[in-house]
């Protein structure tokens, strides 16, 4: 790898410890959210009925369904992970930075990297399913599945099948001038209606979007409950925690105009057209990237996030309903590599379509040393963890 690459290569590391898939701000406004992390909650709970974490997850990890990530030897590496049930035994993987082989060495050294990748998992069991990794290719190059548009690339958020469409949003980043040299801009959304074919074959249509006159991203998980779909927004720099909602119809109609906010429990939801002000977030202290699920186990919606800059913890909040009202964060999991020096931890996340575990997390890793994330290869491939829930529970508990 020449000097020239390798700087540039630095560079990009550095652009993901202020993101840390978490920050897309200049360096002083990530200290600002450091400085004030250990802030309380927007929305603050009696949290006098919670019982112990350790009374509630049991959180081992789970190297058998690591190996997954690990039979393409091209593809070396990527963060992100998010996974959507496309149904028929199949599952979708988003990626976000990617190293891909460029030659028979099959190492970092020797590779390129690309902007996003998708995986197709045949069967729900990461330990015995088999994947196929997708990515574009120019010019007999590897290029990111989601192609840049001009100057903006992407960084794919969570997706969701609506009847016959597979909706997927995505991060759009652009370069800048200022801070460290990139910046938001705002988020996009492709459908894809040919999805139960191979990915080389999908039909990817970008949809319009609305105004994001609030530097609100949907970058979290996405779910249907009724007649409506509704997305998890991360307000930059704060990573205050939004919802948002569509009609499924509207969906069907590949029509994003419209969105409905959530502005609090006085004022409901509120058509984008109609807001007077920012509306009111569901909690603070979040992530770009989270997921959001309704767990059966628990009778609740869990939210899982890393929590911490660098050598970061596994966190969870507890809710009724997707609107709230949501419990504080609490620490549940310390990775294995949390003591390994240099480490960033992030990008955790459940994943509900998996099997082999009453839950099944996934988690990235990657280094401030940028040689470190080329020279070893325990770095930056996602890791598994299995969550088996040790008491029996009902709405009152946690």
């Amino acid at each position: 790898m020449s000097d020239k690459k390798a700087d540039s290569n630095v560079v990009k590391i550095v652009h993901w410890i202020v993101q840390i898939r978490g920050g897309l701000g200049a360096l002083f406004l990530l200290l600002m959210v450091l400085a004030i992390s250990g802030s309380q909650t927007i929305l603050p709970d009696d949290s006098s009925n919670e019982r112990s974490i350790s009374d509630l997850l049991q959180t081992t990890p789970w190297p058998e369904a690591d190996s997954l990530f690990r039979t393409n030897p091209r593809w070396l590496g990527a963060d992100d992970a998010y996974s959507v049930d496309l149904g028929n035994n199949r599952v979708l993987w988003l990626f976000a930075d990617t190293f891909v082989a460029i030659s028979d060495q099959h190492t970092r050294r020797e590779s390129v990297m690309i902007r996003n990748s998708i995986g197709i998992q045949s069967g729900y069991d990461p330990c015995t399913a088999s994947i196929q990794f997708c990515w574009r290719v120019q010019e007999e190059k590897p290029r990111s599945f989601f192609p840049e548009e001009n100057d903006i690339w992407f960084w794919p958020g969570h997706g969701i099948v609506v009847e016959d469409k597979l909706l997927i949003f995505l991060m759009a980043i652009r370069s800048s001038s200022g801070g460290l040299g990139f910046q938001s801009a705002g988020w996009r959304a492709v459908i894809v209606s040919n999805f139960e074919e191979i990915p080389s074959k999908w039909h990817l249509r970008w949809l319009d979007t609305p105004a994001n006159i609030y530097g609100l991203v949907v970058s979290g998980s996405v779910i249907q409950m009724g007649e409506f779909i509704y997305a998890f927004c991360d307000e930059e720099p704060s990573h205050h925690t939004h919802l948002v909602r569509w009609p499924a119809a509207q969906i069907m109609k590949e029509d994003l105009s419209q969105p409905q906010w959530w502005t609090g429990e006085e004022g409901g939801w509120v058509m984008q057209q109609n807001l007077l002000q920012k509306p009111q977030p569901l909690f603070s202290e979040g992530q770009s990237e989270f997921s959001v699920h309704y767990e059966p186990s628990l009778n609740q919606f869990i939210e899982i996030q890393t929590v911490g800059f660098g050598k970061a913890e596994l966190g969870f909040r507890l809710a009724d309903h997707p609107t709230g009202r949501w419990s504080s964060i609490r620490n549940f999991y310390r990775p294995e590599e949390y003591e390994i020096a240099d480490i960033m931890i992030y990008a955790a996340k459940a994943h509900p379509c998996l099997r082999g575990a009453d839950m099944v997390l996934t988690y990235a890793t990657n280094s401030f040393d940028f040689k470190k994330l080329i020279a070893h290869d325990y770095l930056y491939y996602p890791r598994f963890l299995r969550v088996n829930f040790k008491i029996s529970t009902n709405k009152s508990a946690p």
